[in-house]
């Protein structure tokens, strides 16, 4: 289970009803004469929020991360006053016309849309003067003789920035309806390609980033910055590298007289350690406890130490638990960082390390090791 299906059940909504914050809107946008916003927050930390405003005649939505930065706008169509659009937030952000076609739907990470089809040379108010200093990353049209979607990059402190708007293969002219930041660039791409077809529609590819547009429909899977970085530390746990250390709120079921010796890494020297990262709330986590706790009564007293990593989210029943199930094994109540510096994502997953304090394997791995991998390395030599 991943950390953000585990956040849209604790999700807290609040709904600001015409109070939109314009904080990442240029002084330029045109007339508002409707105004909404919603917020989701988890626990004290605000997710973000989604502001949908009618300016000149146009319907526009803007989603915002919690520390405020853009991420994206998009321009739906022409709406009135009159008839507004619903603003919802019901397991995904979500704005939607009042003609009950137009929408967009955010779920923090994939962004489904449809959106009127415009001609070409239509002016419908989007502003991308933010993006005025980015560098630029080229531009593509689709070669439809009528005009398809163009696509624009740029990229802008070290993010990956896409534009998107009708436009014509001659003079590559576009009016843009869409400006989504799509990927951080802390890695160099494993694959990315930007292209144009004979339909008319757009594409563009980053790793695990991408976008569609034909005109109507479009479909992104934005990254953001925390799952760059939590992949950056994924590609930097190779075999035979010392591991990060770990970060805890708090340790349970540590041997009495060991207190000490649970604070890092480093004190496990000559032992192996295997780390399992886990948590009450994920089904697969919890089938595969039995067996580790039966590998930390088996070869701890022959120089196993079985740590288990619980997640920082939603963490206040597992003193509860562990006392329900008789697990004895060490847990330690994570901060947050240690899944953080290990770039865990999804649980549950297992490190296992060495007696010379080096990982046995690159990157997490998706089932704990074999008992007869375990007693291979507790027999092998090591300080």
């Amino acid at each position: 289970m991943s950390f953000r299906t585990a956040w849209m059940r604790s999700l807290t909504v609040w709904s600001g009803l015409g109070a939109v914050l314009f904080s990442a809107i240029a002084a330029t946008a045109g007339q508002v004469t409707w105004s909404d916003s919603m917020e989701w927050r988890f626990k004290d930390t605000s997710l973000g929020r989604v502001e949908a405003t009618i300016e000149d005649g146009w319907l526009h939505a803007r989603r915002f991360e919690g520390d405020g930065q853009l991420l994206w706008h998009i321009v739906l169509g022409r709406a009135r006053a009159e008839e507004p659009p619903t603003v919802t937030a019901e397991g995904g952000f979500e704005v939607r016309h009042a003609n009950n076609r137009y929408f967009v739907r955010d779920n923090l990470e994939r962004i489904s849309c449809v959106h009127e089809r415009l001609a070409v040379g239509t002016d419908a108010g989007i502003d991308t003067l933010f993006l005025a200093d980015a560098e630029d990353g080229g531009t593509r049209v689709g070669e439809n003789p009528k005009g398809g979607m163009g696509i624009g990059l740029r990229k802008k402190e070290n993010w990956a920035w896409v534009i998107l708007g009708p436009g014509k293969v001659s003079g590559m002219a576009i009016n843009f309806v869409a400006a989504i930041r799509l990927a951080p660039m802390l890695l160099v791409p494993e694959k990315t390609r930007i292209g144009a077809s004979g339909r008319g529609d757009v594409k563009y590819v980053r790793d695990e980033a991408s976008i569609t547009d034909d005109g109507e429909f479009l479909q992104a899977r934005y990254v953001t910055f925390s799952e760059a970085e939590a992949e950056r530390n994924r590609r930097e746990l190779a075999q035979d590298t010392r591991p990060p250390e770990l970060d805890g709120q708090r340790w349970l079921n540590l041997p009495p007289g060991h207190e000490s010796e649970y604070r890092e890494i480093g004190w496990f020297r000559g032992r192996v350690v295997l780390l399992d990262f886990w948590a009450t709330w994920c089904g697969t986590c919890v089938e595969k406890l039995p067996y580790i706790q039966t590998l930390h009564e088996k070869y701890a007293g022959q120089g196993l130490v079985v740590i288990a990593m619980h997640s920082a989210i939603n963490n206040q029943a597992v003193d509860a638990f562990l006392a329900e199930h008789q697990y004895t094994m060490p847990v330690i109540l994570d901060t947050g960082e240690t899944a953080r510096r290990y770039g865990v994502e999804g649980i549950p997953q297992y490190v296992l390390i060495g007696k010379d304090g080096t990982l046995v394997h690159s990157g997490l791995q998706n089932d704990p090791p074999t008992e007869a991998e375990i007693e291979a390395l507790l027999k092998a030599a090591g300080t």
